[in-house]
């Protein structure tokens, strides 16, 4: 699994490096990508590197942990692990939406479920990320539907239309969709469809099997053979070379 970003940020260089041990021994899961002792420099640090977590101290000279999120109130991606010796600030690190919030000297435990917690919900936050842009838009005559690439067979152009075959509920169905065929070509690069003809767009991981023949044809895995055209065939045998 990627590993989560984080920053560690504390005006103590001896309790930065101590976080960072403590880290990098029994949260194997996190990479520390950048430590900032000076509060003024990890304004900037963080807008550039994109961490997926901080770990932010609270009392720091001239920009406290509270005044640094209030400065980066347009960059809110990354979640918040607040470090203190104070626990007077508990309340105010929930208001300013902390994942959690730990005591110096920092306890080992306490650091792991910490971390696990964080962990989970960055984790879930990509997985939606990622299945969101798994999602293709399909205008029809009556609106419009969502559906994931991958459940995609294949497509068929009709002209201005294209017919598109896609798996639901173990079902293979149909929908018109009133974009050409060219349209789709575009939306689906970067993902494994492949155009085997003017007319047809396949999913190259629904593929059952290749036949020869002067452009040979592909028989998907609900049995509909389909043709590849000449020009497009050698360009379609070197996607399985080795």
């Amino acid at each position: 699994m990627k590993k989560i970003k984080a920053i560690i940020i504390d005006d103590e260089i001896k309790a930065s490096e101590n976080l960072e041990f403590l880290i990098q021994s029994y949260c194997k899961e996190i990479e520390i990508i950048a430590i900032y002792n000076h509060p003024q420099d990890a304004l900037e640090g963080i807008k550039i590197l994109s961490p997926d977590l901080l770990f932010l101290d609270v009392e720091m000279p001239q920009i406290d942990g509270f005044l640094l999120l209030e400065l980066l109130q347009d960059y809110n991606n990354a979640k918040v692990i607040f470090t203190t010796a104070y626990k007077d600030y508990a309340l105010e690190a929930i208001k300013k939406s902390a994942s959690d919030y730990l005591l110096k000297p920092i306890d080992i435990k306490e650091l792991i479920l910490a971390v696990n917690k964080v962990t989970a919900l960055i984790n879930y936050k990509k997985n939606v990320e990622i299945e969101k842009t798994q999602l293709i838009k399909i205008a029809s005559m009556n609106g419009f539907d969502l559906i994931n690439v991958n459940d995609i067979n294949y497509l068929k152009s009709n002209n201005t239309t294209t017919e598109i075959f896609y798996k639901s509920e173990g079902i293979i169905k149909r929908i018109i969709a009133t974009k050409p065929i060219k349209h789709f070509e575009e939306s689906l690069q970067g993902h494994s469809f492949f155009r085997i003809h003017d007319s047809y767009i396949i999913n190259l991981t629904k593929i059952k099997r290749y036949i020869k023949g002067e452009g040979g044809s592909v028989v998907m895995n609900d049995e509909t053979e389909i043709d590849v055209s000449r020009r497009r065939k050698q360009d379609f045998l070197n996607l399985f070379l080795s």
